[in-house]
């Protein structure tokens, strides 16, 4: 067995720009540590993984299928690297909830179990706590977290939610690890607008199956609040608003989980479509915030379309789909510019835009403030980081 490694296990492979972000992040963060230490990840794409993160891989199982193969201990490439890897990291995303058709918490929390029987030392990195309503599920969060060594989460509401469940493990408050991506690229700093640049307006979209209880609201109508904003933009503010899609397909499309998808359904809705720029599919981080770099104002529903936006200092309303989305703009002091879907329509969305077009500068002082806050809560997990890589 090497007696130096980490297995990284997350939703990775995907086509997720968000989570292909965190990923990117937590390969920095650990290589800060030690720039030479073997790093594999669990991926449903090794092909893609390996050219992005410059990382080993070993190739995952559909989520369905890959639980089963776990539970049934099939020696598989995946069961062997977890041995061959004295640490096991979970994270980042939003692993950590309930899900109305599939069992969320207990698919992640497995492999993690699977860890810990086989004295792995283990770390949770970056990770959020969602709607948790199953009692077998309050359970087994803090049954199984209170044998890891190391446990980190993206924002204090996730920290306060594990503590209420049962966790008495020491939770830390880290930084979405996107964030350490996003700033690590080189050459993206906003352009400065001439006088006839038009406003340019990013919008994020996505699907809202199967994300939990509590979210109230009507898609058909949220499809058209969305579109009557695009189109109030483009309409009163001559703004060129691009939609950009945080997960979508080069060479196919998923109906369940596209936003390309996403982005023409609700384009149906506006009167202004064929002047909008839709980007079909970014290849990178670079390339997205190539793009985003140059916005004035992100209106998102993807978690990461807000990380990244607030990464480069551009000001955003947030669509508050899901607690991590709440949680993320409290961190960095934005809540006032967090709407919950119920509420996401015209009236309560063009005010707030207009403010921040009418003084974007205020709004990135602002952001710039409650970003080096939240950052600087990495501080004190990097030893601790430090420690759980170097221990024997």
């Amino acid at each position: 067995m090497a007696n130096q490694g980490a297995l990284i296990c997350g939703f990775y492979g995907y086509s997720n720009t968000g989570d292909e972000a965190m990923l990117s992040g937590m390969v920095k963060l650990l290589r800060q540590q030690d720039s030479n230490y073997p790093l594999t990840v669990l991926t449903f794409n090794p092909e893609d993984t390996e050219r992005r993160h410059r990382v080993s891989t070993v190739p995952t199982h559909p989520p369905r299928r890959r639980l089963d193969v776990l539970k049934r201990k099939l020696q598989d490439p995946e069961w062997q690297a977890m041995k061959q890897n004295p640490v096991f990291v979970l994270g980042g995303g939003d692993l950590l909830r309930d899900g109305a058709d599939r069992p969320v918490a207990e698919f992640w929390l497995w492999p993690l179990q699977k860890a810990l029987k086989l004295k792995r030392r283990t770390a949770i990195l970056g990770v959020s706590v969602g709607e948790i309503w199953k009692p077998e599920t309050e359970k087994l969060i803090p049954w199984v977290l209170n044998q890891v060594d190391l446990i980190t989460v993206r924002d204090a509401v996730s920290k306060q939610k594990l503590e209420a469940l049962g966790v008495t493990n020491p939770v830390h408050v880290i930084p979405d690890l996107a964030l350490q991506a996003v700033q690590s690229l080189q050459g993206l700093e906003r352009p400065s607008p001439a006088p006839e640049r038009p406003l340019q307006v990013g919008i994020s979209v996505r699907w809202m199956s199967n994300r939990g209880q509590t979210v109230d609201y009507d898609y058909g109508a949220l499809q058209r609040e969305i579109a009557a904003i695009a189109d109030y933009a483009a309409e009163h503010h001559n703004a060129v608003v691009h939609f950009l899609p945080f997960q979508a397909f080069d060479n196919y499309y998923a109906n369940d989980d596209d936003d390309y998808i996403a982005i023409l359904e609700m384009l149906r809705h506006s009167r202004c479509s064929p002047d909008f720029v839709v980007h079909r599919y970014f290849p990178s981080l670079a390339k997205l915030t190539q793009v985003m770099a140059g916005l004035d104002v992100v209106v998102g529903m993807r978690l990461h379309s807000l990380i990244v936006a607030a990464g480069l200092e551009v000001p955003m309303i947030a669509a508050e789909y899901d607690p991590k989305v709440a949680g993320f703009m409290a961190e960095i002091g934005q809540s006032d510019y967090s709407v919950p879907l119920g509420e996401f329509n015209r009236d309560r969305i063009i005010p707030l835009l207009d403010q921040l077009l009418a003084d974007p500068k205020h709004s990135q002082r602002a952001i710039a403030q409650g970003l080096e806050h939240y950052q600087s809560q990495l501080q004190t997990v990097q030893p601790l980081i430090q420690t759980l890589l170097q221990a024997k």
